[in-house]
């Protein structure tokens, strides 16, 4: 950790750059709002210490000092060489915004308990883990030394083996983690690694647990980046002119030629006309801190600020992205040729106000700061995400409609410049770091819409598309092509321009309107439809979290549990009247973008649809959409005029405030009743009463109907895998760093602290695979680790006992656990309440067997049992002293239909032919539960349990035990028993007592 350099290093890697290059390449920051001028330092420093950072870690150089240095560098040289031509850049002379202030202050208390997700067998774990190793290693590939080492064919007992033909890699080294070359010990992360770079800049500067803040703060950014690209829409709505820039009249006499009487009647008018922009100004801000207090207080925002996956950083890319391209400048408009641009700008002499000066005529070229900013930022998000694809859609459409309308000017350069630069870095990445996670991803999302089947021969395997050199030469070929044909085009559109422009402009003129209506009819068609229609919802609990159909027919309903059946409504009036009146050049990039992305994800997802995880998609565009659209109806609403009296047109004073206003605030006060309810605040029902959870409340207090509960019970409050980092580093502190430890349990669990383990600290760490682990093969490697004087260090947990090392005895050694609170998830409900994750291990030394096991043998289900459990038993807490076979069975109707739930045992194997006595003591959640006790196709005793402990005993003949290795193994099947909350029950055991018959 280096808390001593954050006060140094941070300025240098995250505004310095930023503020050098704005003021070298921005050359009008008088256009800008002071807050504005402190963003772009700030968003610009990120994409350029983050890009660079990410070049280093390509070629396995990256250490903080490494990218500290290349930032010096990078300032010194833009200091040396374009100081004398630095834009004047005031960052001091403004008044504060104290509703900003306090939104931001809300943004902290919600973001800033960032999810402990370090355990592995998750994508976030993925994520934090490969973020670890960056910081750790300096490199993006990892080189593993035993994956290099050990036999492949000995260590595939350690490695998932995959089968998919449309993955390049065929074996896991721990969940997320591809071996790419097993003869090199080269393993490959999955995802893309720009945001993982951006966790390890972070981890490098306040180490693994504090660098967790990394993603809060970016969603921070992003957050701000919203509130300014929301004031700009705003005033794009209001003038159809860029916004940021107050049109008006010239109303600076002194540099007039005109007559003093005409001066003064211009300046009057100018003056009027400066007012209402102002008024106009004011109202863009009030529109951008609602837009701003909306999404930081709905649950998928301030949840996606804590839970470190992509999105947040994706966020605050495309809508940096969207803001800078939003502020280049436009051709004039031709209804207000001539005019100058009037922006505020700080006053010399009186700090804190602004005045009116002019600026250079729009005519005139424009900024390539912005444009360079909008260019890099766009280019960042293929290095971020696999969905980036779709991104191509609009820009490719942006840049051709530049080209053929011949508007293309410098700063159109400078974006494609950036944006080609970055892009074609991201390809380059694609092709090296993440091939398999790519090609997999894309073929899957074409296979599931049947596009395949369009294509000859069906879409290529993995391997043939990356070994044959065809492919390349096709796509190459298609390069080509496209390049040709963009010719082509362009001259025919000139043609067509030449011919039919006028009467093309002529015809638009007159179907616009119309065109407008039939937009908004389609837009509340599809809404109606999906809401309403499509899904089929049993009930209009479906609407507020209750059940749902689990396909993507609900999708949007799901999307209304968190944005509520009010803002719903709100952003499809919004839609309307951004359609038919609000709709211009300005905006339609973002409209039309964020457009494709709600449409894509809103008819399907794309991804295992449990909530609220699935939401993810939804962070970067959909919900920042939906909120801009829910605003616009409400301003729209609340500004409402009425015509007061018959007769002709009347003054503005003829016009009051409409009946709207009331449907505007209700709809208001509704809508946050219903976010308090989605962020779990409040809650109701029949069984509980009303339930408050409140900051500082430690224990449940009743107040009649009302409960105050502790403000971690809700999704607001939960401090998601509180205390992982802390647990997982107390066992890392207790194993020899030249130890190896495998883990052996259930098929998911072990990697949860194995993927830390060896990626955040360093650990030899393994997972046996789940399914009949070799374990002659293991003993073979652990007589080789041994012989190098390693020790190893099995670590069994519940379900684990299918790994037996012939030759090796167990010698414990002690004992691991996570015990931390996670958000339930659901695939057909909103969750409501958190559960816990408890694991529990027991780790012994592998030392070689001296006699075999003894008899008497009993199996104490409250101690160490770990190593004979086959299947089938739930975990315990560590103090437990009996433990339950049943199953995790979340959806209600399928845990109805279960038959029988099972738990298998392996005790150890006897001569054969010798008499042994079983002895069960057990209990069932209900009376008259039957216990079968069976080994492999024989039946060897029933029983009918009862709610209390009771010995069971039955007498089998050791040949009729299935063999397994040095075991025998033994399945006590139970009739289940659902509990209510997600669980199948069978029966509590307490003991299992196997002796020979004198």
């Amino acid at each position: 950790m280096n808390f001593l350099l954050v006060p140094v290093l941070v300025p240098l890697l995250f505004f310095l750059p930023g503020y050098l290059l704005a003021r070298l390449l921005i050359r009008k920051p008088h256009a800008l709002t002071v807050g504005e001028r402190w963003f772009v330092p700030v968003a610009a420093s990120v994409c350029v210490t983050t890009w660079l950072a990410l070049t280093l870690a390509e070629f396995g150089a990256f250490s903080l000092w490494n990218v500290a240095a290349l930032i010096a560098a990078l300032c010194a040289a833009v200091w040396f060489v374009g100081r004398k031509h630095f834009a004047a850049w005031s960052l001091r002379a403004f008044q504060p915004d104290w509703i900003f202030i306090a939104i931001i202050l809300l943004a902290l208390f919600l973001f800033a308990r960032p999810a402990e997700y370090v355990i592995g067998n998750s994508d976030a774990g993925t994520y934090i883990n490969t973020g670890a190793n960056i910081a750790r290693t300096g490199a993006i590939a990892i080189h593993d030394a035993q994956v290099a080492q050990l036999p492949f064919d000995s260590a595939r007992a350690f490695y998932w083996q995959l089968i998919n033909p449309f993955m390049l890699y065929k074996a896991v080294r721990l969940p997320g983690f591809f071996v790419a070359d097993a003869a090199q010990g080269l393993v490959l992360p999955q995802f893309l690694h720009l945001y993982p770079v951006w966790l390890a800049l972070w981890d490098s500067l306040v180490g693994v647990q504090y660098g967790l803040y990394a993603t809060p703060l970016i969603a921070l950014l992003g957050s701000v980046a919203f509130y300014f690209l929301a004031k700009m829409l705003y005033l794009s709505f209001r003038d159809g002119q860029p916004a940021g820039a107050v049109w008006a009249q010239d109303c600076h006499i002194e540099r007039s030629g005109i007559s003093r009487s005409a001066r003064y009647d211009k300046s009057c008018a100018a003056e009027r006309d400066i007012s209402e922009r102002m008024n106009s100004l004011l109202r863009a801000k009030n529109f951008a801190r609602l837009a701003f207090f909306l999404i930081v207080i709905l649950a998928p925002q301030f949840w996606f600020a804590r839970y470190p996956v992509a999105e947040a950083l994706t966020q605050f890319l495309v809508l940096t992205g969207m803001w800078a391209l939003m502020h280049l400048t436009p051709s004039p408009s031709p209804t207000r040729r001539g005019e100058q641009d009037l922006t505020p700008d700080p006053s010399p002499t009186k700090r804190g106000e602004q005045d009116l000066t002019p600026s250079p005529s729009p005519t005139r070229r424009g900024e390539i700061g912005l444009a360079l900013l909008a260019g890099v930022a766009f280019g960042e998000i293929f290095m971020t995400r696999a969905d980036a694809v779709l991104l191509i859609v609009p820009l490719a459409l942006y840049f051709l409609a530049r080209l053929f309308t011949r508007t293309w000017r410098r700063e159109q350069w400078a974006f494609l410049g950036a944006f080609g630069v970055v892009f074609l870095q991201a390809v380059v990445h694609m092709f090296v770091f993440a091939p398999n996670y790519l090609y997999y991803q894309y073929s899957h999302a074409l296979r599931m819409k049947n596009i395949d089947k369009l294509i000859p021969g069906g879409l290529p395997k993995a391997e043939e598309l990356f070994s044959r050199g065809e492919y390349l030469l096709l796509l190459l070929g298609l390069m080509v092509l496209g390049i040709v044909a963009l010719f082509v085009a362009d001259r025919v559109v000139q043609l067509l321009r030449a011919r039919w422009g006028n009467q093309a402009g002529v015809w638009w003129t007159r179907s616009e309107k119309w065109s407008r209506i039939a937009g908004t009819a389609g837009i509340v068609a599809l809404v109606v439809f999906a809401y309403f229609i499509w899904a089929r919802p049993e009930s209009l609990y479906a609407y507020v979290g209750g059940a749902t159909p689990l396909d993507r027919s609900a999708n949007l309903i799901k999307l209304g549990w968190y944005l509520s059946p009010i803002g719903i409504a709100l952003a499809t009036l919004g839609a309307v009247i951004v359609v038919v009146r609000d709709l211009n050049a300005r905006n339609a990039f973002l409209f039309g973008t964020a457009g494709l992305f709600t449409f894509f994800y809103l008819e399907e997802l794309y991804s295992n649809p449990h909530y609220i995880y699935t939401m993810r998609h939804y962070i970067p565009l959909v919900i920042p959409l939906c909120v801009i659209l829910a605003v616009r109806a409400l301003d729209w609403l609340w500004n409402f005029r009425m015509y007061v009296g018959w007769g002709e047109r009347r003054p503005k004073s003829d016009y009051q405030a409409s009946p709207l206003r009331w449907l505007a605030g209700g709809a208001f006060v509704l809508w946050m009743v219903y976010n308090f309810y989605a962020m779990g605040v409040v809650d109701a029902s029949r069984a509980n009463g009303v339930v408050l959870r409140a900051p500082f409340v430690r224990q449940t207090a009743a107040l009649g109907v009302l409960k105050i509960e502790p403000f971690q019970n809700s999704i607001a409050g939960v401090n998601e895998l509180g205390g992982a980092y802390r647990q997982i580093e107390t066992l890392a502190q207790e194993l020899d760093p030249n130890a190896v430890i495998i883990f052996s349990a259930g098929r998911d669990e072990p990697a949860a602290l194995a993927t830390p383990l060896k990626f955040i600290f360093g650990r030899d760490a393994f997972v046996s695979v789940f399914n009949n682990p070799p374990g002659d093969k293991i003993a073979a490697l652990v007589d080789a680790w041994r012989a190098q004087g390693r020790e190893v260090i099995l670590a069994y947990g519940t379900n684990g006992g299918r790994l037996q090392i012939p030759g090796y005895a167990l010698e414990r050694v002690g004992e691991a656990s996570l015990d931390v609170p996670q958000w339930a998830f659901a695939y057909d409900f909103m969750p409501r309440s958190a559960w816990r994750v408890n694991l529990n291990y027991r780790l012994f030394r592998a030392v070689p067997r001296a006699a075999p096991d003894a008899y008497p043998f009993v199996l104490n289900f409250g101690g160490d049992d770990f190593p004979y459990l086959m299947s089938g038993f739930l975990e315990r807490s560590p103090e437990a002293s009996t433990r339950w076979i049943g199953a995790l069975v979340p959806d209600a109707r399928k845990a109805n239909a279960v038959k029988a739930v099972s738990g298998v045992v392996r005790i150890p194997a006897l001569d054969s032919g010798a008499a042994l006595n079983f002895k069960v003591r057990a209990r069932a959640p209900r009376d008259g539960a039957r216990l079968t006790i069976k080994s492999g196709d024989k039946r060897l005793g029933a029983f009918a349990l009862t709610q209390t402990f009771v010995d069971y005993a039955v007498s089998v003949n050791a040949n009729d035990l299935k063999r397994s290795g040095d075991s025998v193994l033994v399945e006590l099947a139970v009739e289940p028993t659902p509990d209510g909350q997600g669980r199948v029950l069978g029966a509590e055991l307490e003991s299992l007592q196997v002796k020979r018959q004198e």
